[in-house]
């Protein structure tokens, strides 16, 4: 039931959109908006790149530049990740402005509700080894913790107090590792626009203007 006084949506409306505290902002005539999002998040957030087909918006992927990635974020202690660039169709997102906050300039603070059905219409313009490597490692990471809550279970069924103790200290390392990727926040940029000739433009720029 609704607490007194308020109105509970449907199922559909709360869960059909992921919703983001938004900067929305324009350069020049590129409308743009500004979100953090946690690395497993934005792994489930856009069309992942192939390592076996080339995007027409990006260079080939390097399955093992992506891997060196993986294991950048697994083995230093404090990683850091510059903003990642993606694009998708404005009608992908609702963007609700948060009139209690102050406009400045031509920046505003948003809602910015991304439809859960257009997923693969969110395309990467730059970052997609960071992405697929962030991919890769949770991929590495779930696996580590499936594989020591099974030795910890066989633990269990065979006994023994340092046995058992060891493998609950297994576990619990592959649960830390876990929450340790799940706490890393990026900045990511979206250029909110349909026209696919844009964004290849966009991303050409990007590349011509790394050095």
């Amino acid at each position: 039931p609704a607490p007194p006084g308020q109105t509970l949506l449907p199922y559909t409306t709360l869960f059909r959109s992921d919703d983001y505290l938004a900067v929305a902002h324009r350069q020049d005539e590129i409308s743009l908006i500004s979100v953090q999002v946690a690395w497993p998040g934005l792994t489930k957030m856009v069309k992942l790149p192939d390592p076996d087909k080339r995007s027409p918006f990006n260079r080939p992927l390097r399955k093992g530049h992506s891997k060196k990635y993986a294991d950048y974020l697994d083995l230093v202690p404090r990683p850091y990740t510059p903003p990642i660039a993606l694009w998708t169709d404005p009608a992908n997102v609702q963007i609700d402005e948060i009139s209690e906050l102050p406009k400045i300039g031509n920046t505003r603070f948003v809602v910015a509700k991304f439809d859960k059905s257009t997923r693969d219409q969110i395309n990467i313009l730059d970052g997609q080894h960071r992405i697929y490597g962030a991919y890769l490692l949770n991929e590495q990471y779930q696996e580590e913790l499936r594989r020591a809550r099974e030795n910890r279970r066989r633990a269990e069924s065979l006994g023994g107090a340092e046995l058992i103790e060891e493998a609950q200290k297994r576990e619990q390392t592959a649960k830390d590792k876990l929450q340790r990727f799940a706490d890393m926040t990026i900045n990511v940029q979206i250029a909110l626009t349909g026209d696919t000739a844009l964004a290849k433009q966009i991303f050409s720029d990007v590349a011509d203007n790394a050095l």
